[in-house]
């Protein structure tokens, strides 16, 4: 039998699931919904990949849905049948209200779990279990071993990852994909598994993390976002931007960036400014405030409250607000309807990041997703040209799935005893080695991470069999459901309008926040008017707008990868060789579109240096030294040059009896002593 073509794909639905379709106004697929929907009919393990705003989520509920429809005429249905798993709390608000309309109008009982989730609702779920739940993957730690909630979990059939390609490259992803197993251990059978991912790298590597060792997943990917338009800016600032710093106290340069980008949400109707950093995009919020008190923009980040966050979404979407200026919190698919340009700030640091984020315009057939990088210096002029040159050629960073990890490890085995009680070590190893993480994890290594949780109490080994030790186990299992980092947080409240705004690390709140201290957050200025640390909150009022105080909260800076530094390396030996011949480095060198500034500074940077110095390059390195600081310019990435200055600090210290401390960068590593 021949495939649907891209009209008559919707005709392979039942009659109910079309009418919805009409209902929602979508009279014909999108490219990925012609691929997956007959796949995901099929019965295929499938790994969906395509752009934001391209229907993969449609691509995957509509066939399932269908699929359960004629499971359900055949068969009385128990329990939850289709388990849609996500990395965000706040899964997209105008996609689950669609969700939960489609879901009434076909009988269909759908329904959301997470941990903010009312005891009342957990209860009703426990009695009367949905057809459907939206959950993350800590709260299905949570649930697989409850009596109640397990029973509903045995009648899963489908299973759906959304945004996969966050899951798979962290120890969330580790835990979620040994919690599957786990899953398919209490379902006694196979069930369908669909992963939804924005362009990655290794996608095979991904499709083997959602499908498991034992299974196979077919990749299914959208061809659309094959051609895109970003150019390169570097701006000098004018006479006017030297009078406009001194009245911020901000340098000139900062100025002039700030004004370009300024102009480009005035000359758009939408456009997102996207961040590295929340302290960057604080900064530029609080920048353009300054510079342009009426300029109708909005700062959203991760650490802004949800009310927040949703405000400026409904603002852009109701058109209200021409620019938001974010980090990786609007990468993902949260709908903030129409966006015609993107400025990234500074360089992306990632391929598939730069897709993901100019991905977000121009989604409309035929409409090509436009956007321009704000680059500050030489090395982010040349990091940002080999970045989207990358992306062009499909040349995307590796996807880095933690293989081993001995911490998940544990916490699973006490998880998978909760769910089945007394087991067989034997047992126990084969269900671990069956997701793809643990894939080569030997018996040795496996044997002594029970050894450890034996040595502390928490499980016995008796024979061939495992069964754990009350209250010891229960105890070390819930609390630590969750891979993300613990840091403690302070709730801030607007005092005036009784609201809360976002949230503070800790160490900011101690070394910075006392009564009449000012810093900036969501782009505006705030004034403490009390701190309660038992309660872990700070109360604050607005105040006069003013540059002092960016919060800074905890997680690292994207990593640049050694491929991406090595190549700026390449182009730097290319500009010296060329300049030493008297040629015109830049009419070969740079295959991206950019501005003569920045390809004057790059040259002029090259030339410069040069003169004076050996030029560091992908094979050579540069050493030099001044006052009580050694700089080693090294074109390694960030992993390679952290890892390198761990090790230089390390060993200095302990040979001369000083501490020497340590900083790195993609292209230098910088040591400090006494």
């Amino acid at each position: 039998m021949s495939s649907p073509t891209l009209q008559d794909v919707f005709s392979v639905l039942q009659k109910p699931v079309r009418l919805q379709l009409e209902r929602e106004g979508i009279a014909e697929p999108s490219e990925i919904q012609r691929i997956a929907i007959p796949a995901i009919l099929a019965g295929k393990n499938v790994l969906i990949i395509a752009p934001t705003g391209m229907g993969k989520t449609f691509a995957a509920i509509l066939p399932i849905l269908d699929l359960f429809l004629s499971s359900r005429s055949q068969e009385k249905t128990r329990g939850i049948s289709i388990l849609y798993i996500t990395p965000l709390r706040a899964l997209n608000r105008d996609l689950l209200r669609r969700l939960f309309e489609i879901g009434k109008d076909l009988g269909i009982d759908i329904r959301v779990r997470h941990g903010d989730t009312e005891a009342t609702e957990r209860a009703r779920q426990a009695r009367f279990p949905p057809n459907m739940l939206i959950t993350t993957p800590e709260t299905l730690q949570a649930i697989l071993p409850g009596k109640k909630m397990q029973q509903h979990l045995k009648n899963v059939r489908w299973v759906v990852i959304d945004e996969i390609h966050e899951l798979a490259t962290d120890k969330r992803g580790t835990q979620l994909a040994l919690a599957l197993e786990r899953l398919r251990n209490v379902t006694q059978r196979e069930f369908q598994r669909v992963g939804l991912s924005a362009t990655v790298g290794e996608e095979e590597k991904v499709g083997r993390f959602l499908a498991g060792t034992h299974r196979t997943a077919e990749i299914l990917k959208s061809s659309e976002l094959k051609e895109f338009q970003v150019s390169i800016e570097y701006v000098a600032p004018s006479k006017k931007d030297y009078e406009e710093a001194d009245r911020l106290g901000i340098p000139p340069a900062a100025v002039a960036r700030t004004r370009r980008i300024r102009d480009l949400i005035l000359a758009h109707k939408s456009t997102l400014v996207f961040t590295n950093t929340r302290e960057h995009a604080e900064a530029l919020g609080a920048q353009l405030f300054a510079l342009d008190s009426e300029l109708p923009v909005k700062v959203h980040h991760g650490s802004l409250s949800r009310e927040v966050r949703e405000e400026a979404e409904r603002g852009f979407q109701q058109g209200l607000i021409k620019g938001i200026v974010c980090t990786s919190s609007l990468e993902l698919g949260i709908d903030i309807g129409s966006v015609d340009f993107v400025v990234q700030y500074m360089s992306p640091r990632e391929a598939t990041r730069l897709i993901q984020r100019v991905g977000r315009s121009g989604h409309r057939i035929g409409a090509v997703p436009k956007g321009c990088v704000i680059a500050t210096y030489a090395d982010d002029i040349s990091e940002s040209s080999v970045l989207i040159h990358f992306a062009k050629s499909e040349n995307l960073e590796r996807a880095r799935i933690h293989e081993n990890a001995y911490d998940v490890l544990a916490h699973q085995i006490v998880g998978l005893l909760l769910d089945s009680g007394r087991i067989k070590i034997e047992d126990v190893y084969q269900v671990v080695k069956a997701a793809a993480p643990y894939e080569g994890l030997e018996l040795e290594d496996f044997s002594a991470v029970l050894r450890q949780l034996e040595d502390r109490q928490i499980i016995r080994v008796r024979n061939s069999e495992i069964s754990l030790k009350y209250p010891k186990a229960f105890r070390y299992y819930y609390e630590n459901l969750s891979m993300i980092p613990d840091v403690k947080r302070y709730t801030v409240f607007d005092f005036i309008r009784k609201r809360k705004i976002g949230v503070l690390d800790e160490e900011f709140v101690v070394r910075r926040c006392t009564s009449g201290t000012e810093f900036i957050m969501h782009g505006n200025t705030w004034k403490v008017v009390s701190v309660d640390e038992d309660a872990l909150s700070i109360e604050v009022e607005p105040t006069s707008p003013s540059l002092k105080a960016i919060p800074s909260w905890e997680g690292e800076i994207i990593p640049v990868e050694c491929t991406v530094a090595s190549k700026v390396g390449q182009l730097r030996e290319a500009i010296k060789s060329e300049l030493a011949i008297g040629g015109e480095p830049l009419k070969f060198t740079f295959e991206s579109e950019m501005n003569e500034l920045a390809l004057r500074k790059v040259e002029e940077t090259v030339q410069s240096h040069v003169k004076e110095y050996p030029l560091p390059t992908d094979t050579a390195i540069a050493v030099e030294s001044f006052e009580n600081c050694v700089v080693i310019h090294s074109c390694f990435g960030n992993l390679v040059n952290e890892a390198f200055a761990i090790a230089l600090s390390a060993l200095l210290s302990s040979r001369h009896g000083v501490h020497v401390t340590a900083q790195a960068d993609p292209y230098r590593i910088a040591l400090i002593y006494p």
